[in-house]
C-alpha cells in the first residue's frame, strides 16, 4: 500500500501542470447564436434563466479557484516529498493534503490512524516568504489536521465502485467550509503511463465538523475521456445533461486550454469557453436553440 502511494506520488510530481496565472475579469458574456425571429422569445428566457443562475455559476467558479491554488501546493510539494529519504517515505498514506493557515499555503504528508482518530504528520512543507514552498517544523493546529484528515479518509471510503476503480488516479481536495462544515472534491489527474489529460468524472463530499459523517454526496457518472497534449486540437466536452458547466469541466478547461487550440463546454443550452481580452481573461457562454429543443 505505502508503495503504491509512494509511485502516485511522483506520477503527481512528474505531471505537465504549469503555474496558473489567469486574471478572471468580472463579467460574463452571453451571445445569443443563430437565433431565428420565432425563436427570439425563447432565447431571452434561455439568457435570463442563465443570469438567475449566475450566483451558482459565480460559486462553482469561485471553488475552481480554490482548487486551482490547492493544486498548485501539492503540485510544487510533492515535488519535494519524492525526494525525502526513506524513512520519511515509509510513512505516507494516502491521506495527504493542503491548507491554508496564518495566510499562507501548507502540505502535510504523513498517515491518518482511524482508530486513534490521529493524524501523524511525516513531513509539512509551507510556502516560504520569497515564496518558495520549503521544508519546516512549524506548529500546526493539530486538531484541525486531524480533523482534515478524518474528512479524506471518510470520503474516500464512502466513493462509489465507479470511482475507487476509476482507470486514472483521483486528485483529492479538503477544505473547511464557512459554515463549519467539511468538504471534499475528487477530480481526474493527469494519466502519467498513457499521457492523456482526463475529465468526465467528478465528486464531491461534505461532511459534519468533525469529518466523521457525510451530509450531502454528489457523484457525477464518470464517462471517462482523455486527451494527449495537442495545440492543433479542439475539446468539445459532453455535459449536456447539465445546466451549467460544473466544477469539474470548469477546472480542465482552465488548468488546460493552453495545452489545446480551443476547450468548449457543451451544456444543456449553452456552449461555454474562456476568451482573453486586454482587460484579462472572461468566460463567454453562447446560447444554441437548437440543442433547447
Amino acid at each position: 500500500m505505502r508503495l503504491r502511494w509512494q509511485q502516485r506520488l511522483a506520477a503527481y510530481a512528474r505531471s505537465v501542470r504549469q503555474p496558473h496565472k489567469m486574471t478572471l475579469i468580472a463579467w460574463i458574456a452571453i451571445s445569443l447564436v443563430g437565433i431565428l425571429t420565432p425563436r427570439q422569445t425563447k432565447a431571452q428566457e434561455a439568457v435570463r434563466l442563465f443570469v438567475d443562475s449566475a450566483a451558482v455559476f459565480q460559486d462553482r467558479e469561485n471553488t475552481v479557484q480554490w482548487i486551482l491554488s490547492y493544486d498548485r501546493m501539492a503540485w510544487l510539494s510533492t515535488d519535494l516529498v519524492v525526494h525525502e529519504d526513506s524513512a520519511v517515505l515509509a510513512n505516507l498514506g494516502p491521506e495527504w493534503f493542503c491548507f491554508q493557515y496564518d495566510d499562507k499555503w501548507h502540505a502535510v504528508y504523513g498517515e491518518y490512524d482511524k482508530t486513534d482518530d490521529r493524524y501523524r504528520i511525516a513531513v509539512h512543507y509551507e510556502v516560504s516568504e520569497n515564496g518558495a514552498v520549503v521544508r519546516t517544523e512549524s506548529p500546526l493546529d493539530t486538531n484541525q489536521i486531524d480533523v482534515l484528515a478524518s474528512a479524506l479518509s471518510t470520503a474516500r471510503s464512502v466513493l462509489p465502485a465507479e470511482y475507487g476503480n476509476a482507470p486514472v488516479p483521483l486528485n483529492q481536495y479538503v477544505r473547511r467550509k464557512q459554515d463549519g462544515s467539511l468538504e471534499v472534491w475528487f477530480l481526474p489527474s493527469w494519466d502519467p503511463q498513457r499521457g492523456l489529460l482526463v475529465f468526465g468524472g467528478e465528486a464531491q463530499v461534505i461532511l459534519d465538523d468533525q469529518g466523521r459523517e457525510p451530509l450531502e454526496q454528489m457523484y457525477r457518472t464518470p464517462q471517462w475521456q482523455g486527451f494527449a497534449p495537442d495545440t492543433t486540437l479542439r475539446i468539445d466536452m459532453d455535459y449536456r445533461d447539465e445546466s451549467l458547466p460544473t466544477v469539474g469541466a470548469m477546472f480542465f478547461l482552465i488548468m488546460n486550454r493552453s495545452q489545446f487550440s480551443h476547450i468548449f463546454i457543451h451544456t444543456a443550452q449553452y456552449s461555454s469557453t474562456l476568451v482573453d481580452t486586454a482587460d484579462g481573461t472572461g468566460w463567454v457562454h453562447s446560447y444554441v436553440p437548437d440543442r433547447a429543443n
